[in-house]
């Protein structure tokens, strides 16, 4: 998880202040999601469908990028979001 959290603040740097989850936004926190969840859980596709949930619940709670860094305390600790954990079993 610590891993996922310097992802999210790398990526808040590459990206300018602006409202909304842009497909660059969005692209980038599935990619690093990938990375982190396949090393993981060993599978793309168990990887990619944790990601896709991750993301999903991710944009409904934060309709901005900028705010889900804003949070990334919340994000990292996220019941809703460990739950898609439990998609890849």
């Amino acid at each position: 998880m610590v891993r996922y959290i310097v992802l999210c603040v790398f990526a808040l740097s590459l990206f300018s202040c602006r409202g909304g989850w842009s497909n660059e936004d969005k692209d980038s926190f599935h990619k690093d999601c990938m990375e982190s969840m396949t090393s993981k859980l060993g599978s793309a596709d168990k990887a990619k469908t944790v990601c896709d949930c991750r993301l999903e619940k991710i944009m409904q709670k934060y309709p901005a990028f900028n705010d889900m860094m804003e949070h990334l305390d919340k994000v990292a600790n996220d019941t809703d979001l460990a739950k898609c954990n439990e998609l890849a079993r």
